[in-house]
């Protein structure tokens, strides 16, 4: 299998932080694939109807997943990061109307006026490398991922960051990076 490539935490926040100040209604989205671990097609098609604020989890019907695409079956994953819950706060109707082909257009052009790199599948890879890191339940992370065995998180995630990195990356919040550009501590 081919290696999996990674955000650093500071790629991340750089990222984040050039997005939160110059697309901020785009954010949401990008948050689903690097704090949830959606791939581009799931994020892509989600809509605002599978987001449920109140009881903070995403409905993944199953033609909009992946896996579903092929078992047929939907997906209802909850428990979701906190700081994801901070980025979807920044979500308008604008967020939502994207359309997949400006989406991707959008966020090719924020990763190279970020300056920060973009490797195939980084944000689901980074999400699912620092969540295993941070919360050290690979359980927890295989249901997020709607991956069916823990198997596949062991052999290409787990060890690939330290905790204290996991725990930096899913502090990136709206708040954290405003708090960082006003010479506050980040947390």
């Amino acid at each position: 299998p081919e290696e999996v490539k990674i955000l650093s935490v500071d790629d991340a926040r750089r990222l984040f932080t050039y997005g939160l100040v110059n697309l901020p209604w785009f954010m949401p989205r990008l948050a689903a694939e690097a704090f949830v671990g959606l791939r581009y097609s799931s994020a892509v098609r989600m809509e605002k109807m599978d987001v449920n604020f109140l009881d903070r989890g995403i409905l993944l019907p199953a033609k909009k997943l992946k896996t579903g695409m092929r078992t047929g079956r939907r997906h209802y994953i909850d428990g979701l990061p906190d700081n994801f819950w901070d980025w979807m706060e920044l979500a308008t109707e604008k967020t939502w109307s994207i359309t997949p082909r400006i989406y991707l257009k959008r966020k090719s052009e924020l990763f190279v006026a970020a300056g920060v790199p973009h490797p195939k599948n980084c944000l689901r890879h980074s999400a699912c490398t620092y969540h295993v890191a941070a919360f050290k339940d690979p359980g927890k992370t295989a249901t997020m991922l709607c991956h069916t065995s823990q198997q596949l998180l062991w052999s290409n995630y787990n060890g690939r960051a330290t905790r204290a990195d996991g725990v930096a990356y899913f502090s990136i919040t709206p708040a954290s990076l405003s708090q960082a550009q006003q010479g506050g501590p980040t947390g």
